[in-house]
């Protein structure tokens, strides 16, 4: 499965990451970006701004991280790049998580109390 992420700013500031999978198990990158104008569109219309003109195609993550409201950019130590921050409730032990996580597999992840 391959989901494109568009990097926005919410209307209250905040930067965020909107996934979407064009409804198929699937897609194929023709299918993900054809009705992508129209997402921007609607996107802007609900007060967000789209931050890249190409969004991301990635690999669909194991779990869809909820949607936060932080605000800070974090830099992974290892590459620079910028860092995703997410949280969820582990399958595990049940307890919440959340951290900062870079693009790269592999590298260290920035766990939060």
């Amino acid at each position: 499965m391959k989901y494109l992420i568009y990097h926005v700013t919410t209307p209250l500031g905040f930067s965020a990451d909107i996934m979407t999978d064009a409804g198929k198990k699937e897609p194929t990158y023709a299918d993900l970006v054809i009705d992508e104008e129209m997402r921007i569109m609607e996107m802007e219309k609900a007060g967000f701004k789209v931050l890249k003109d190409v969004p991301n195609v990635v690999p669909a993550p194991q779990s869809v991280p909820q949607a936060t409201t932080q605000s800070q950019e974090h830099h992974c130590a290892t590459c620079g790049n910028l860092m995703i921050y997410k949280e969820g409730i582990s399958a595990k032990t049940g307890k919440p998580w959340k951290g900062w996580f870079c693009s790269e597999k592999g590298h260290e992840v920035q766990w939060l109390k």
